[in-house]
């Protein structure tokens, strides 16, 4: 009996946290947090071994940073998965801790390089680095898991813009033009971009006007974009502006705002700064 009382205790004592976790679940479920907590921690000091136990002490523990010593010690475990990886660094990103970030960034890059949200998570992680580079690489790397999230085209757009290299610029300009003619939910802020970072000719105008109508979006988010589009789209610009210039004193805030944008991209600098009290 004495030979194996020790692993017949060990199994009693994982069998007896197991139901506090389970408890501890159930309680959670009926939203009775502090009970659960109490359930959990029992489990984990019955069982500090216990993966599920410390996962759910970990959950309880979210939104504040005393989760991250139970995330870390779940991750180091050998019964850690995919999703305790991601939310380990989502965790460590949230409250900008170094040292359980790169801990959990470095489990990630071993184990999550195939995961489209591991990719985001690392992205995010490398850019409050300041690493620019390499952040955009890794949501390159999401795009090429899945051609058709959108969101990961538009935020990469929105690197490489800020990347700002003749390269980087050209790629940015096929992922906006990619992103508009989907119609999809990044469409109209493709178009808004496209806007304020190329030079629009008539023809052009006319065209995008064209695509701007068949978004699938309010007609008030689309009123300055169709105000900015009407504009561009005049046979003589210039005679446009004059005419928008002259009515001033009637038009709203955001429309001068477009009128003085226009203005500037034609070089017009001192009409602008007249317009300035009028905001």
């Amino acid at each position: 009996l004495t030979l194996f009382s020790q692993p017949i205790y060990q199994t009693i004592k994982h069998y007896r946290a197991d139901r506090l976790v389970q408890k501890a679940k159930k309680l959670m479920e009926q939203k009775a947090f502090q009970e659960a907590f109490h359930s959990a921690m029992a489990a984990y000091h019955m069982s500090p071994q216990s993966a599920e136990a410390i996962r759910t002490v970990a959950r309880l523990l979210q939104g504040r940073e005393e989760s991250l010593a139970f995330w870390k010690l779940l991750v180091t475990s050998d019964e850690a998965g995919i999703a305790d990886y991601e939310t380990y660094l989502r965790h460590a990103n949230q409250f900008g801790n170094p040292d359980h970030a790169e801990l959990a960034a470095s489990n990630l890059l071993e184990h999550g390089r195939d995961q489209q949200s591991a990719l985001w998570l690392l992205a995010e992680y490398f850019l409050a680095k300041g690493d620019l580079e390499t952040s955009t690489q890794f949501l390159k790397e999401a795009l090429s898991l899945n051609p058709l999230n959108e969101a990961s085209r538009f935020y990469l757009v929105r690197q490489l813009l800020q990347r700002g290299q003749p390269k980087d610029l050209e790629e940015a300009r096929a992922h906006l033009r990619t992103l508009l003619s989907n119609q999809g939910e990044y469409a109209l802020r493709a178009l808004e971009i496209i806007l304020a970072t190329e030079k629009i000719d008539p023809h052009q105008a006319t065209a995008y006007q064209a695509l701007l109508d068949a978004i699938d979006e309010p007609a008030e988010a689309k009123q300055i974009v169709h105000l900015r589009l009407n504009l561009l789209s005049q046979r003589d610009q210039i005679e446009a502006l004059e005419k928008a210039r002259a009515d001033v004193d009637q038009n709203t805030v955001e429309e001068n705002t477009e009128i003085a944008k226009l203005l500037r991209q034609e070089g017009r600098y001192e009409e602008v700064v007249d317009m300035l009290p009028l905001y």
